[in-house]
Order: C-alpha cells, then structure tokens, then sequence
C-alpha cells in the first residue's frame, strides 16, 4: 500500500523522488519559476540606489569576504523563451542580503565578465551600474588560445576571477558561478560555519581556536547528483537513516507489547524488517529531502568530506590562494581532467582538508548551460526548486 498508493500520489510532483511523475509541464514549470525570481531580482535594483550602490563597492576595499561572480553571456537558445539573467538573479539577492546584513562592512561584491566579447555583455555591463566589474578580454581580445579546449579556457577564467578576488586582500574569497543562487539564510549560516567550525571549534566542551589546515569550503552539491548512490558516504547516510528509523519502529513495538509474552526474537525480526521497509522508502523519497531537511536553522548546518564535484559556490581562506593559483597555472585541463577534478588533487598534495557544506547554501539555477551553449529540456526536472 505504502509503495504502490500512497507514496505515487504523495511525491508525484516532487522531482528527486523514485515516483516524480507530475502532470504539469515539467520545462515550461522551470521556464516560469525562473521568469518569478527574474521579476523578483529586477524589482529589487530598482529600488536601490545605484549610484550609492556603485560607490560602496567601486573600490578594493579591505573586508572579511569578498564575493566574486564569474559571468559569461547566457542565451535560451530557444526564440520563445526570455533571457534566463542568471546574473541579475544572483547579483540581486547578494545585494539584497548584504544590505540587510548586521555585518554589512564585512563584505565586499564584485563581478568577474570573463566573457569572449566582454564588452558585449549586456546584463554584466548594466549589473556595473551597481557593483564593481572587472573584464578579462574587454575589447574582445581574449587571451586565451581558441584552439585550446573549453575545460582549459574554463580554468584559465576561474584563475583570472580567483586572482582578482585575492587583490582585494580580504581573510577569504568566495567565488561563485553565475548561476548560483544563494539561498536567504545564506549569510547568517555561512559566518557561523566560519566562526564554530573553521576559525574555532568545540574541544572538551570549550569553544577553542581550530589549527586544522583546511583547503577550502564548497557551499554547494548539485541535488540532481546528490543521490544514496552517488558515493560511499552517501551509501552510509542511507544506511543509518533507515537504520535510525528502523530503531524508533522497534522501540514503539516494545513499548507496546512489554507487558505481553512475545519472545525476543519477535522484535529482532520487526527490527529487520523494519529497517528492509526504510531502505526502500528513504530511496523512494530521494536523499535531497533529508539532506535539506531543517534548512532554515544555521544549526542543523555541518561540515562533511568534501567531492570533486563541483564549483558553484567555493569559499577559500586567502592564505590559500597565491598557491592555488601557481598549482592551476602549471596543469593543464581536458576531457578527463576538469578544474573539478585538479583542485582535489592540489588539496591531496599540500595535506589540506576539503570540506563540504551540508545542506546546500546555494541552488544551482543554470538550466541554460554557458559551457555546452545548450538547453536540454530533459533535465529540468533538477531546476524546479523554489528558492
């Protein structure tokens, strides 16, 4: 009943279940839903003072974070479907945060156009009159080599935004791709991961000064890849999930019955089981749902290993940094050997640790991909999430 009635008609409509099956038009439901956050962004900047806004971060100011969104030009590649302004999107709503930050003085925003005709890039050039932006081939004279790979190109943008970041002297660097959205809580949760659990952490019941050397903090993991499957530490979620669940289901049992005379074994066998029915059912529902599950408290938030994918969304102490960018200068990217998969091998070799923030502080909204110059209707099922 559970499996074949109540599950189908409970999770139809819920896309990373086993039964997403909705009756609605899965891309014109992205489509509209990124139309919302679109009108959302624009009735924001206008109503923020841009030459305010422009002034507060024209200058490399010193600050505890400074933000870098890495942009290139997006199309929908479909003449019936507006622009997507992924970057309008994010440069809105981490203005929009900042302002309403107590801690406002510690951020610094800016936006990195690594586009190949930069000065073609109308929604970075209008987002300037807000922010600061700094243009890697300005005048259409990109430095990269064109018969070079785009996974190389791809590193050669990220080290320029990386090193424009680092100028602005600050004690970290988070840079973002344009098409990760933070979510609202992002700030509060992002400075108490940094505070209790990076610069500081419990040590025999006393806050204490952390000396743990740690490469960076990836803020995002792409829910569509986030599967029980997807590695062993995920395999182990879902285990102790179901083995959790399995638990409270034998201890009602045994309240239940602890004045009868049921022999043991029966509860071993109900513990069994129980735990075989939450296996399939924890698969069924997927593990975004309990992944997210408490999202709104910072903290219900923790650091985990983290894995080579992916690069939406990257903290990193400035320390960190000026090797970072020697190690990316001196590899050269392909097919097999993304950005992704290079920076975990920098990580490996200088004994820092990679850590993984969890839940997700960004949703990753870029159906229109920039790397492939593509839409493929068929995975917009991963970008319905409301945020």
């Amino acid at each position: 009943m559970t499996f074949y009635l109540i599950l189908p008609n409970v999770l139809r409509d819920y896309p990373y279940s086993s039964y997403f099956a909705p009756k609605w038009n899965i891309y014109r439901k992205a489509v509209d839903l990124n139309e919302d956050r679109i009108q959302v962004a624009e009735d924001y900047l206008r109503s923020v003072n841009a030459a305010k806004s422009r002034q507060m971060y024209s200058q490399k100011t010193p600050a505890k974070y400074v933000i870098g969104i890495i942009t290139v030009q997006r199309f929908s590649y479909d003449r019936n479907t507006p622009q997507p302004k992924y970057l309008t999107q994010v440069v809105a709503r981490l203005h929009n945060l900042i302002a309403k930050s107590s801690s406002q003085s510690d951020y610094q925003l800016f936006v990195c156009n690594v586009d190949s005709q930069g000065s073609r890039h109308d929604e970075a050039i209008h987002l300037s009159n807000y922010v600061r932006m700094v243009s890697k081939n300005e005048n259409g004279n990109s430095r990269n080599n064109w018969n070079t790979n785009r996974w190389e190109r791809e590193k050669l943008d990220y080290i320029y935004c990386l090193e424009q970041a680092w100028l602005y002297d600050s004690k970290y660097v988070l840079l973002l791709q344009d098409d990760g959205l933070p979510h609202f809580n992002f700030i509060e949760v992002l400075e108490y991961l940094v505070s209790d659990h990076l610069e500081n952490r419990i040590q025999g019941g006393d806050m204490r000064p952390n000396l743990e050397k740690w490469a960076w903090l990836k803020l995002t993991f792409p829910e569509n890849l986030a599967g029980f499957t997807r590695n062993w530490r995920f395999v182990l979620e879902w285990i102790c999930i179901s083995l959790i669940l399995a638990s409270v289901n034998t201890l009602l049992a045994l309240c239940c019955y602890r004045y009868t005379l049921i022999s043991l074994s029966f509860f071993y066998i109900i513990f069994i089981v129980s735990f075989c029915f939450y296996l399939n059912f924890t698969w069924a529902i997927g593990r975004p749902m309990f992944v997210n599950f408490g999202y709104e408290n910072k903290h219900s938030y923790s650091l985990k290993p983290a894995t080579s994918c992916c690069l939406p969304a990257v903290l990193y102490p400035s320390k960190n940094v000026r090797d970072i960018l020697n190690y990316l200068e001196n590899v050269r990217c392909n097919n097999d050997l993304p950005i992704d998969f290079v920076l975990p091998n920098y990580a490996e070799k200088s004994g820092l640790k990679e850590y993984l923030a969890s839940p997700n502080l960004f949703t990753h909204i870029g159906m229109f991909s920039s790397l492939r110059q593509r839409n493929d209707p068929r995975t917009a099922w991963a970008y319905l999430r409301e945020i």
